[in-house]
């Protein structure tokens, strides 16, 4: 057990100050920014994010729960006016238990209740808790998707497909998600050091639940004039596929 406390405890070390090797804040640094939305997700902390969002010029991409859109129809229209809307699942299950037709069913009903609330077409998928098989991708692409977000960048062993593959930044591959650096490693100043400090040569893709950063809402917001400071650019990833190809 000892050990065991030790060896994180390192890990926990290296995750924290590794920003000091990997990372530079002197090039402008390309953002994207994307929210899973959930039923934990209440309208109030929603339309706080999007006002600090309006209020940074910043356009970001909002993967949305079906039941989410279901309960809550004009948060996600309200969502739609300045930003990207994809697909996060119908329920939030965790996709690699279950059966092909189920995956269909999920991801189907989904993206069906969130085009007719919008209007839009929706192009993009993220699976609940990151959990993605090759399975799953090909319900994808059968599905009508041009994106998927749920791998995790430079992580072993992920599937791949004919689709296109937008990874989520990691570091020491712990993926730059606020729920792992402020309820695993407990650590949120690690969380918004590593948001701040992009890496050489690459796309910062960061994933966020609202109900998570809303409670440090004014590191966030101190993030966002940090990046913007320094001239960071923001894309929601239809936009960023579009512009790379």
């Amino acid at each position: 057990m000892k050990l065991l406390i030790t060896v994180f405890s390192i890990l926990t070390l290296i995750i924290i100050y590794s920003g000091i090797m990997h990372f530079t804040s002197t090039a402008p640094k390309t953002v994207l920014l994307s929210f899973d939305v959930e039923l934990g997700d209440s309208p109030e902390q929603t339309m706080e994010l999007l006002s600090t969002l309006k209020d940074f010029n910043i356009s970001a991409t909002f993967f949305i729960l079906g039941k989410f859109a279901e309960k809550y129809p004009e948060i996600v229209q309200t969502i739609a006016e300045n930003h990207e809307i994809a697909c996060h699942s119908y329920s939030h299950p965790k996709f690699p238990f279950l059966s092909e037709d189920e995956k269909i069913s999920e991801v189907r009903k989904c993206k069906s209740i969130l085009e007719n609330i919008t209007g839009r077409p929706v192009v993009g998928f993220r699976a609940p808790y990151l959990l993605i098989t090759g399975q799953t991708l090909k319900v994808l692409i059968a599905e009508g998707f041009d994106y998927d977000s749920s791998v995790i960048d430079n992580f072993p062993f992920m599937p791949k497909d004919n689709i296109e593959e937008i990874p989520v930044s990691s570091n020491f591959l712990v993926p730059l998600m606020d729920y792992n650096y402020f309820y695993v490693i407990r650590k949120p100043s690690s969380f918004f050091y590593h948001l701040t400090h992009a890496r050489k040569n690459s796309v910062s893709v960061v994933d966020m639940h609202i109900h998570v950063i809303m409670t440090q809402s004014e590191d966030f917001n101190q993030s966002l004039n940090i990046l913007r400071s320094g001239n960071a650019v923001f894309w929601t990833m239809s936009d960023y596929l579009e512009a790379r190809a």
